[in-house]
């Protein structure tokens, strides 16, 4: 939570910050809020196409929430 909530203020002071974008998505991801977390790499990969953390972090995150669905 403490993550999220650091990421959320560096958000705040700069929405272009995608690497703030990934890491909240990451811990999101990691206390299961997996659609919270997809939403989040959504926008760091609009702003960072390549960022290896979104694209991976998003792909787990879309795996864990379909697991948990079944």
């Amino acid at each position: 939570e403490e993550a999220i909530q650091d990421c959320t203020e560096a958000i705040k002071l700069n929405p272009t910050c995608h690497d703030a974008w990934s890491t909240r998505g990451s811990a999101k991801s990691q206390l299961s809020r997996y659609e919270e977390a997809i939403e989040d790499c959504k926008e760091a990969i609009k702003l960072n196409p390549v960022s290896n953390l979104a694209w991976s972090t998003s792909a787990d995150a879309k795996r864990l929430l379909a697991q948990s669905e079944e």
